[in-house]
C-alpha cells in the first residue's frame, strides 16, 4: 500500500523537481542554462514512458505518440542550443525549425487518436464548439501574429513561410485541444497536466512571438 501510494505521488515530486530545476537554471550562464532546460524537456519523454510502463493504459500508442513528439521538439532545441552557444550563429531557418514544426503534427495526431477514443467519431456538440474556440483563436493569431509576417515586404519567400508555419501549428495544436476538452468523458489528472502543458506552449509561443519582430528566430 505504501508503495501504491508514493506512485500515486510520483508526478508531484517530479512537478516539483522540474520547477526546481528549470528556477536554478536561470541563476547559470548561457550554455550550462540551456543544457538544463534540454535535460528537463528529455525528463518530460522518460516520465511519460516510465507512466505508461507503471499504469499500463489501455491505448499506449497514444502516449508514445506524445513522447515522440516531445523528442522531436527537444531535439530542435538542442539543435538549436548547438548552432546559438557552441557555433556562435543563430540561423533562421535552420534545421532546428525543421524539427520544431515536425513535432506538432506528431503531437496533433496522438490527441486527434486520444479524442477518437473517448467520442468514437460521434459527439458533433462538442465539434462545433471547439471550431468556434478556434476560429476566434485563429482570427487573433491572423490579426496580430501571422499579417505582419505575411506583409513583410523585407522577408524571403522561405522565411516567410517558416515564419508564418509557427503560428499555423500553434493554431491547429489548439484546434485538437479545444476537440480534446469538449469532448464528452471524465477528465482525469493526467488529461489536466496535458491539457496545462499544451496551453502553457502556446502562449510561451505567442508571447515570444509577438515579442520579437515580424520574423522571429525560434528558442523552443
Amino acid at each position: 500500500m505504501a508503495t501504491t501510494g508514493v506512485h500515486r505521488r510520483l508526478w508531484l515530486i517530479y512537478l516539483a523537481a522540474g520547477l526546481a530545476a528549470a528556477a536554478g537554471s536561470l541563476l547559470l550562464p548561457d550554455l550550462p542554462q540551456s543544457i538544463v532546460y534540454d535535460l528537463v524537456g528529455f525528463s518530460a519523454v522518460v516520465a511519460i514512458l516510465y507512466g505508461v510502463r507503471l499504469h499500463r493504459p489501455a491505448r499506449r500508442g497514444i502516449w508514445y505518440g506524445l513522447a515522440s513528439g516531445l523528442v522531436v521538439f527537444v531535439a530542435g532545441d538542442v539543435v538549436y542550443s548547438v548552432y546559438v552557444y557552441v557555433l556562435d550563429i543563430e540561423p533562421f531557418p535552420s534545421p532546428a525549425d525543421g524539427l520544431y514544426l515536425a513535432s506538432y503534427p506528431i503531437l496533433a495526431a496522438a490527441l486527434l487518436v486520444m479524442i477518437r477514443s473517448r467520442t468514437g467519431g460521434r459527439d458533433r456538440t462538442g465539434l462545433i464548439d471547439a471550431l468556434i474556440i478556434t476560429t476566434g483563436l485563429g482570427l487573433l493569431s491572423w490579426t496580430f501574429l501571422m499579417r505582419p509576417i505575411a506583409s513583410d515586404p523585407s522577408l524571403t519567400a522561405g522565411t516567410r513561410l517558416i515564419s508564418l508555419a509557427y503560428p499555423l501549428a500553434d493554431v491547429l495544436l489548439l484546434a485538437v485541444l479545444a476537440r480534446l476538452f469538449t469532448s464528452p468523458g471524465g477528465r482525469s489528472a493526467s488529461y489536466r497536466l496535458l491539457g496545462a502543458a499544451v496551453v502553457l506552449q502556446l502562449g510561451t509561443d505567442i508571447v515570444y512571438a509577438g515579442s520579437q519582430s515580424p520574423a522571429p528566430t525560434r528558442v523552443g
